[in-house]
C-alpha cells in the first residue's frame, strides 16, 4: 500500500517494503514502487539528493542502495 518510512537522515516512499531484521537489526530492505522514492539530505548543502526506481534495495550493513529498473538519481 502506501509506505512512508523516515528516520533523521531519509524518507523512503514506495507500494510495498519488506524488512529483514535480525536479533532487532535491520540487515536488508526491498522497497517496491511504480516508482519507490527516496529524499536524503545532504550536509552542508541546501538541496538533497532524489532518487526514484521501480525496486530499491538498501544494504545498511555496506551502507548501499541499488535502484533498478527506470532508476533517476538527482544529487
Amino acid at each position: 500500500g502506501n509506505v512512508i518510512i523516515r528516520n533523521a537522515e531519509a524518507e523512503v516512499r514506495a507500494g510495498k517494503a519488506e524488512l529483514d531484521f535480525r536479533d532487532n537489526v535491520l540487515r536488508k530492505a526491498v522497497l517496491r514502487g511504480s516508482p519507490a522514492t527516496f529524499r536524503q539530505p545532504r550536509t552542508g548543502q541546501r538541496l538533497p539528493t532524489d532518487g526514484r526506481a521501480d525496486v530499491l534495495e538498501y544494504d545498511p550493513v555496506g551502507g548501499t542502495l541499488r535502484m533498478l529498473g527506470n532508476a533517476r538519481l538527482t544529487d
